[in-house]
């Protein structure tokens, strides 16, 4: 009787360590706890460069995914640009020799939040970021999209290129980095229309 309750349990035995309860899975549709937004508009959109510096307010929301406001976090701003620049070679007589067109973009570092290119601000208790920013005015305008280099060339006729940048599109960027221990980041870009109101290219001082 002993040796056959010794042989049950060795049957028995993988069947019990073997049993565990259904755990059901999330669906894969659901919404994610690490999901933050962060969104932003810009009144009004169409800022006017001129001889005075004018302004747009910035509005920058942030908040979670069952929309609760996220307050007290630090958020980046700066500005973005994608641009055409041409190049032109003169001689010493003013005729263009030479002409070569490029496009690119990245950092504008153009008008500015506070005095600065770059600036962090904090939400408030309901998510929010209200700042103002300054667009550039017509001497900076100018400095920023019209410059020239220095002669150079065979001393009889030298050469002198001029830079004509224009500006295809231009950003307000919000940005919010995680702690040092994640890599997270989220971006919100807010597009702004610079008009200018002078003759462009212009002659800068």
């Amino acid at each position: 009787m002993k040796k056959l309750t010794i042989f049950m349990l060795l049957i028995l035995l993988p069947l019990i360590s073997c049993k565990r309860d259904e755990v059901a899975e999330p669906p894969l549709s659901g919404p994610s706890t690490l999901s933050y937004i962060l969104e932003g508009s810009a009144n009004p959109t169409i800022v006017l460069v001129g001889m005075e510096r004018n302004t747009t307010q910035i509005r920058v929301r942030f908040y979670d995914y069952t929309g609760k406001p996220i307050s007290g976090a630090p958020i980046y701003f700066e500005t973005l640009w994608t641009y055409t620049l041409v190049t032109k070679t003169a001689d010493k007589y003013g005729n263009v020799v030479k002409e070569k067109t490029e496009t690119g973009g990245g950092r504008a570092d153009f008008g500015n939040f506070d005095g600065y290119y770059v600036k962090e601000f904090y939400t408030d208790a309901n998510g929010y970021v209200n700042i103002t920013y300054t667009a550039p005015d017509y001497e900076e305008y100018c400095h920023k999209t019209v410059w020239y280099s220095g002669f150079y060339g065979p001393p009889d006729n030298p050469y002198r290129d001029v830079y004509i940048l224009s500006i295809d599109s231009f950003f307000i960027r919000a940005r919010w980095a995680s702690p040092p221990n994640s890599n997270m980041q989220i971006y919100c870009v807010i597009p702004i229309h610079l008009e200018v109101s002078f003759p462009w290219p212009c002659a800068c001082p």
